[in-house]
């Protein structure tokens, strides 16, 4: 490949990073606008709780907890596909275990957790310290306690 070839590639790729650099940022902008969203919603459920113990129980004003309680649990599942889709253009997901995996494995390298789906994405690895899976033969972290790929517990 020609030097001018392997400078195009680059650039392209760096507009790629920066569009998705651009669009993380966004996401986690709207994650935080939405956390500010639970903040009033508390707040307002709060101010609720005071009047009640002020003027006494009211119907209206549970009622009215209760608007404010399912608001928080809506806003919190927009904020989970918010990071879904944070997670999907960075190429990662997360396990139950908290790990942050490769969009592309099908175990967890921490809690062995198999995954009922993998995505296949097809980018460069990065230079990481490796070795072969003994089952598989695919290259695993040195820190990995399973196999990415198989499952297979490593030593």
């Amino acid at each position: 490949m020609s030097f001018l070839n392997k400078f195009k590639k680059g650039v392209a790729e760096a507009g790629t990073l920066a569009k998705v650099t651009v669009e993380v940022n966004r996401l986690k902008l709207q994650i935080s606008n939405k956390k500010k969203e639970i903040q009033e919603q508390y707040s307002r459920i709060g101010e609720t709780v005071f009047h009640i113990r002020q003027q006494g129980e009211s119907e209206a004003s549970l009622a009215a907890i209760d608007e404010y309680c399912a608001k928080i649990v809506e806003i919190q599942g927009e904020m989970k596909q918010l990071e879904l889709k944070i997670n999907e253009l960075s190429n990662e997901k997360i396990c139950g275990c908290g790990k942050v995996l490769d969009l592309d494995a099908k175990f967890c390298v921490s809690c062995g957790h198999k995954f009922e789906e993998a995505v296949e994405i097809f980018t460069e690895p990065e230079e990481a310290e490796t070795a072969a899976c003994p089952s598989c033969q695919q290259a695993v972290q040195i820190d990995a306690k399973f196999c990415g790929s198989c499952g297979c517990t490593l030593s």
